[in-house]
């Protein structure tokens, strides 16, 4: 219990931008320098792909690289 206190304190007061997803590519946590980043609520953000928030040019890359590292194949 006392681990995991610690996680989620390091995670909330973390001043670089970091966030948890499912299996599916959402988001199941963000800390406030995510939300800072992105400029949306954190309730906003909670269960939707993470992908909505990476730009155009930049998302078939960020989804291959998810894919890859659901199976276990990343780089």
């Amino acid at each position: 219990m006392q681990s995991e206190a610690r996680y989620r304190n390091i995670f909330e007061t973390a001043t670089d931008p970091l966030f948890t997803l499912d299996t599916h590519g959402s988001v199941t946590s963000s800390n406030d320098a995510t939300c800072l980043l992105f400029d949306v609520p954190r309730e906003e953000m909670l269960g939707r792909p993470v992908d909505r928030w990476v730009d155009e040019a930049d998302r078939a890359s960020v989804v291959s690289a998810f894919a890859d590292a659901s199976r276990g194949t990343g780089h």
